[in-house]
């Protein structure tokens, strides 16, 4: 049988022609010494014929159709135009391709291989490919046709990666869970700093903001008190603004008054003022980039988003990698997303397994009682990756199924703490998918394109005479299973009591 081998390089295709010999491929001293030499190998892998790609656009198209495992349009017409039509092998690198490549020319005499052998061979045509270029194709130059290809690809896989929006959500996301802890920790720090000067103004309030906007407002408190006395009313105000609850506002004016705090020099006050001036713009910033978080995850997953949330759906995302492998993760993954080592340390020590992780900062697990808080988040990630899987493979760029299905999640805890039962979800998803085709066509209309419309296929009714004989039928299936498993058994035990039997006929032959 003939051998033929292809091999892939940046300017197009290469076909050689490989003698049967014992020796090629194989992994012995003698193999590889032969392999090695040129001019042993070239004796035996012959350069058959090649294929230029006309323009890089053309390159870049058959190098993703390879990566996929596809058979491109070049590669099938050079294929076709430089096999035999008679029985003969093809040594291919990639399994997929070389599926592919028998599927597409539709050949019965034509096999691929892609054995150990074919990869050794591979392997050192690739070794000795710069001497076969300059003995049969000099023209071409493959150093620049790589460089080329690698730039030209690299732009073509940023250009269409899927990932690219997610990438903004999980760094806007992992960005504010840093700035909350360097936030918390900063406002300690000024809490320590200040109370020296008034330490009573720390027992109002522990919001970072609030009390941060009180520090920059109060400063220095003597000074604080003297502008009391010219401007009370107006400085009440400006505190209430900040505090907004009634009568805390007196108790800080009155407190300043009274504090115990001792007095700061102009220097250290000037110091803790201008560090509290940087932490309320890192609080600013940080409620800027959740409004740009909102935003992000209403264009990239709005489902998700109204189901549960921006900063818990994009923590979610973050932790996946991305809203395709999110999408790919079953409900029982997604549960536990974020509980990575809680999971492992009770797999290794034999105890109980977490039953959420991110999804406990939900409102839904989080406002529960506690003996239905397993229940809610098992829902709660079913629900996840339903809205995770419309937002990433659908292109209705739509909140309606992640209101749904949050509707469906309230349900749900109204059934366990009432009683009521809820909507099943086919019905739920079937009266949200014919809405929304019912808005599409409305939209289409509108602008004067068509939509075809899609009759909703009329499932079954099952009648009481066909439910009662189904039930028979499992009952009458499961009777003999049950028959049939007691018939083995009975089976098992005559055969031992037959050699129990013979045993003791046999002892009582010895005796």
């Amino acid at each position: 049988m003939v051998s033929y081998l292809l091999f892939e390089f940046a300017n197009g295709y290469a076909l050689f022609d490989v003698e049967a010999n014992d020796v090629i491929g194989h992994s012995t001293k003698e193999a590889q010494k032969a392999m090695s030499d040129f001019g042993q190998f070239s004796q035996r892998v012959k350069y058959l014929s090649g294929v230029q790609f006309e323009t890089q656009e053309i390159a870049v198209e058959n190098i993703c159709a390879i990566n996929e495992g596809k058979v491109h349009d070049v590669l099938k017409r050079f294929l076709n135009t430089n096999l035999p039509h008679d029985k003969c092998t093809l040594m291919i690198s990639d399994k997929t391709l070389a599926a592919d490549i028998q599927e597409q020319l539709k050949r019965p005499s034509l096999s691929c291989k892609t054995d150990a052998n074919s990869a050794q061979i591979i392997r050192f045509v690739r070794a000795h490919f710069n001497t076969y270029l300059r003995t049969s194709l000099p023209e071409v130059d493959v150093d620049a046709g790589e460089l080329g290809l690698a730039h030209a690809y690299s732009r073509h896989k940023v250009q269409f990666n899927a990932n690219r929006a997610d990438n903004m959500i999980i760094q806007a996301i992992n960005t504010v869970d840093q700035l909350d802890k360097d936030i918390n920790q900063f406002t300690m720090r000024t809490r320590e700093w200040y109370s020296w000067h008034f330490p009573e103004l720390a027992t109002f309030t522990k919001e970072p903001a609030g009390y941060t906007a009180l520090v920059l407002l109060i400063g220095d408190r003597t000074a604080f008190i003297n502008r009391l006395e010219a401007e009370e009313a107006e400085l009440t105000e400006q505190v209430a603004a900040i505090m907004p609850d009634e009568g805390v506002a007196e108790k800080i004016v009155n407190a300043a008054r009274l504090s115990m705090g001792q007095e700061i020099a102009q220097q250290d006050l000037e110091t803790v003022l201008t560090f509290a001036y940087r932490l309320a713009e890192l609080i600013g910033y940080r409620r800027d980039l959740l409004t740009y978080l909102e935003s992000r995850m209403n264009a990239v997953a709005p489902n998700l988003s109204a189901l549960i949330g921006n900063v818990v759906g994009a923590r979610l995302i973050a932790q996946a990698g991305s809203l395709t492998n999110l999408a790919k993760c079953p409900a029982s993954t997604i549960q536990i997303l974020g509980a990575e080592k809680a999971l492992f340390r009770a797999i290794k020590s034999r105890g109980n397994t977490p039953k959420y992780g991110i999804l406990y900062h939900s409102s839904f697990v989080g406002n529960i009682k506690a003996n239905f808080k397993g229940r809610i988040s098992r829902l709660l990630a079913n629900k996840c990756s339903i809205a995770s899987r419309v937002d990433c493979f659908s292109d209705d760029r739509t909140d309606a199924y992640g209101n749904a299905l949050k509707g469906q999640v309230e349900e749900r805890v109204k059934f366990l703490l009432t009683g009521k039962p809820p909507q099943k979800n086919v019905d739920v998803m079937h009266q949200i998918f014919l809405e929304r085709r019912q808005a599409m066509q409305e939209e289409a209309a509108a602008k004067g394109e068509a939509v075809p419309a899609v009759e909703p296929k009329e499932e079954p009714v099952e009648t009481p005479e066909e439910r009662a004989a189904r039930k028979a039928a499992r009952k009458a299936k499961k009777a003999a299973k049950k028959a049939k498993k007691e018939s083995a058994r009975d089976k098992k035990e005559k055969k031992r009591d037959k050699k129990k039997e013979k045993k003791v006929k046999a002892l009582a032959d010895d005796e």
